[in-house]
């Protein structure tokens, strides 16, 4: 977030005690000791009165800004020069342009000396200006809760727009003339390059999203670069993104941020970049660091690292209630948008601490007015966004799928879908693919335990399930399909080109005599057949209007496939 400098209207004070002073340029007057003085800063921003008899001697007292390297206005120099010394107390009256009745009085601190910030404490509001008394001249600093609060809404505005823009891979021709194909959802949500990188095959994914999405890769998407820096890292112990699927794995990556991955599958393999808890929460507690970081400069501390404010939060007790939800399921925007809004303020919550540490001590209740009224209406901006947030936080993901030369044959058939046969035992199964599959079940009944070793962007894919039958565990392959729909599954068939979506009459002219109808005890359809192959069943069901909607395969050494497991 960046500090936008507001205008601030110009107040010129009046002499007092019937004496005019001598104006001079730059912000200065001539003062004499016994005569009231006053000088208005050049931008209007301060005016400073030296009452009859706060002061001795002759001299010049100058109010001059201090302008940050983007050209706003960070604090103001109050110096007394000459012979005058400053015995008594001083009126320091700030002002800004736009001020808003409902804001707490803003911060005010000085540098009494190089690194020591001094606050003042008696901040009293005199209509849109705030007045401080003080026995000292230096540099003096402003911060008004206002200008926070438009930045903080600049940074909402930043999440909820679109990150990133396309890379650019080399090779990309090449690689696709090799034999590689890749196939991805629609949309700005995600930009995406496929070419050779050093090691051979490489994807480049860029999240479009304008907060931290998670981003979690099948075995053979080797995770190379990216992230979104060393506040995931400090944040790993507390938020633990757990994979949908057993041997994938899962990173954090930042808006606009970059996941590479070196492509080393022999079959199918695929990243998907979706909004999780865990990208929510990263998002909020970087909204917190900005907000500090944003604040330290107005109030005299500079030079401070981003990485440094980042360590003054408390994570731990700060994140305790919401970490324990960084496995939970988010499946609708409005949900999301929720948990985004409880988290922000959490956060800024934190952010009291974070400023004590960064050396701003004694702030006193003036900090946490401040920071409760950023919160509130951090918090009626999020609820206002409505159409807009819900777009923005949709928690729909986006998948990109690689296929290798060679890899992409997935044929169904009596004993297997693609590379995954039926009959294997967890532990072969587990060792030829790579991944555990894990547990089998322990019920003496019937029972169905299956993890998908597959899936599209649609949901559909491949699952390979265990089922307990005869004091015996089986294993099936199965294609995994909503009722009434096939989705992109059905591109996965049989050699007679026998899928999801065929109908009932394609069925039976493809096996005619192997066709032997059934009666599942499980399943819901129009017809149900098991096909009996040389090399094991086929069993599939389906309606009138979409036709084959659900598919398992056995070995023919199997169980009888009167149950459905999908």
């Amino acid at each position: 977030m960046k500090f936008v400098s507001v205008a601030i209207v110009v107040v010129l004070a009046l002499a007092l005690g019937g004496c005019a002073t001598e104006a001079l340029p730059d912000g200065s007057v001539a003062v004499r000791a016994g005569q009231t003085a006053s000088v208005a800063s050049p931008d209007g921003g301060v005016t400073v009165t030296l009452p009859a008899g706060s002061f001795t001697g002759d001299g010049t007292l100058s109010a001059n800004p201090v302008r940050a390297a983007d050209g706003s206005i960070e604090s103001w120099t109050i110096e007394l020069s000459g012979s005058a010394v400053l015995t008594g107390e001083a009126e320091l009256r700030f002002v800004r342009d736009g001020r808003r009745p409902e804001a707490p009085a803003p911060l005010v601190t000085s540098t009494d000396g190089v690194d020591e910030v001094v606050i003042a404490e008696d901040v009293v509001m005199d209509g849109d200006a705030a007045v401080v008394m003080t026995s000292h001249f230096s540099n003096w600093f402003v911060l008004w809760w206002e200008d926070v609060a438009d930045s903080m809404r600049a940074g909402l505005d930043d999440i909820y727009s679109d990150a990133g823009r396309q890379p650019s891979c080399d090779a990309e021709s090449e690689v696709r003339d090799a034999g590689f194909a890749v196939e991805s959802d629609a949309g700005s949500r995600v930009y995406w390059c496929f070419g050779m990188g050093s090691s051979g095959a490489m994807l480049d994914a860029v999240n479009g999203r304008g907060y931290t999405v998670a981003a979690e890769s099948t075995p053979g998407m080797e995770f190379r670069d990216g992230g979104t820096g060393s506040l995931v890292d400090l944040l790993a112990d507390l938020i633990k993104e757990t994979p949908s699927k057993s041997g994938n794995t899962v990173e954090l990556i930042g808006p606009g941020g970059h996941a590479v991955y070196d492509v080393t599958a022999e079959r199918v393999s695929a990243v998907r970049l979706t909004p999780s808890v865990g990208g929510y929460l990263v998002t909020a507690a970087q909204y917190a660091v900005e907000t500090v970081a944003m604040i330290l400069p107005l109030t005299g501390k500079h030079g401070v690292t981003t990485e440094a404010i980042q360590k003054f939060f408390d994570w731990g007790g700060c994140l305790s209630g919401f970490t324990s939800m960084a496995t939970a399921s988010i499946e609708t925007a409005t949900q999301a948008s929720t948990y985004f809004s409880d988290a922000v303020g959490v956060t800024l919550d934190c952010a009291e601490d974070a400023l004590e540490r960064a050396g701003l001590t004694a702030l006193g209740t003036q900090i946490a007015s401040g920071l409760s009224w950023l919160a509130s209406g951090v918090r009626t901006a999020l609820n206002g966004f409505g159409a807009a947030a819900d777009l923005a936080l949709d928690p729909t993901g986006y998948t990109i799928t690689v296929t290798p030369p060679g890899g992409g044959a997935w044929l169904i058939t009596g004993g297997a879908i693609g590379p995954y046969r039926a009959g294997m035992s967890l532990e072969e199964a587990s060792a030829e693919f790579g991944t555990s599959l894990g547990s089998p079940p322990v019920s003496g009944e019937f029972v169905c335990q299956g993890v998908d070793v597959l899936e599209f962007g649609d949901g559909t894919g491949v699952t390979f399930s265990y089922r307990f039958w005869d004091g015996e565990y089986w294993s099936i392959v199965s294609l995994k399909s909503p009722p009434d729909s096939v989705g992109e599954a059905a591109a996965i068939r049989t050699a007679e080109d026998i899928g999801l979506g065929s109908s009932e009459a394609a069925v039976q002219e493809a096996y005619g005599g192997l066709v032997t109808p059934m009666q599942p005890i499980y399943a819901e359809g129009d017809f149900y057949y098991r096909v009996s192959l040389p090399d094991g069943d086929i069993i599939l069901y389906g309606t009138e209007a979409a036709g084959v909607t659900g598919l398992n395969v056995s070995t023919t050494e199997g169980p009888p496939l009167d149950h459905f497991c999908s």
